[in-house]
């Protein structure tokens, strides 16, 4: 993989490590008769080659899993926290069946508050697209969204009759801020802003701006994602590359 390496703190993290993971397990050797050459003086069976990459992948999580401190936020954009925890959620779910424990990775500090992240990102007509994030158009916080995961990861035994959602979120670290007037009412106010800092991977020099609904209308937008199809677009480790689009460093 061309940008996979150690300790990422990005959605590759995830993605990479949860593909190796899983490749490995479904893979895993009962015994150790294959032998493969690593190079000229090493050999090692097929079975340790699959349990040496199953332990990096567990021990290079905690990289990530760091990034959701404190609040539960995902600096890289809304979407880029969809993308990472589809991923994540297959790999932790895919630990917990194999060996009956998910190694504390769900104890991670920050991780259980994570899921109010994408919602309180969520105004009435879109979310907060900052960094490399699209519009966001007609995915309002009203609108029902729904995919094969609810019905694989449904809980029949989870009840909290006093669940309420609070209607302004700081996340720190992020710093990310929402505010809304209701949950429910989609013509009321929704602010949205993101400071903190505008560097990293699908990072824009867009600290201090914000978006705003009101009345069923977005009144004040976050550009956004560009494209990846230009040159150096994604060019992650290069600022200066990256930036010379009006719309990353505006």
């Amino acid at each position: 993989c061309e940008y996979w390496k150690k300790g990422l703190a990005s959605n590759w993290n995830a993605v990479c490590n949860g593909g190796i993971l899983m490749g490995a397990i479904a893979i895993l050797p009962e015994d150790n008769n294959d032998i493969y050459n690593i190079n000229e003086n090493e050999q090692m069976t097929g079975r340790d080659i699959c349990l040496q990459n199953i332990v990096f992948a567990i021990h290079d999580l905690e990289t990530v899993m760091g990034e959701f401190y404190p609040d539960g936020a995902w600096k890289e954009s809304v979407t880029y926290w969809d993308y990472t925890l589809r991923y994540l959620s297959e790999m932790i779910s895919t630990i917990e069946v194999c060996f009956n424990t998910d190694f504390n990775i769900l104890k991670s500090p920050g991780f259980s508050k994570t899921a109010f992240f994408p919602l309180s990102a969520t105004g009435n007509t879109g979310i907060n697209n900052y960094h490399d994030d699209g519009l966001g158009e007609g995915r309002g916080v009203t609108q029902n969204v729904t995919s094969v995961r609810d019905i694989i990861w449904y809980n029949t035994e989870f009840e909290e009759e006093n669940f309420e959602l609070k209607k302004n979120y700081y996340y720190a670290g992020a710093e990310f801020v929402s505010m809304r007037g209701s949950w429910t009412d989609n013509n009321s106010i929704w602010l949205s802003y993101h400071a903190g800092g505008a560097t990293g991977t699908h990072a824009h020099l867009d600290t201090g701006t914000f978006v705003l609904d009101l009345g069923g209308v977005r009144w004040a937008i976050d550009l956004g994602l560009s494209g990846n199809d230009y040159d150096d677009y994604e060019e992650m480790d290069d600022s200066i590359k990256r930036y010379k689009y009006y719309r990353t460093r505006r």
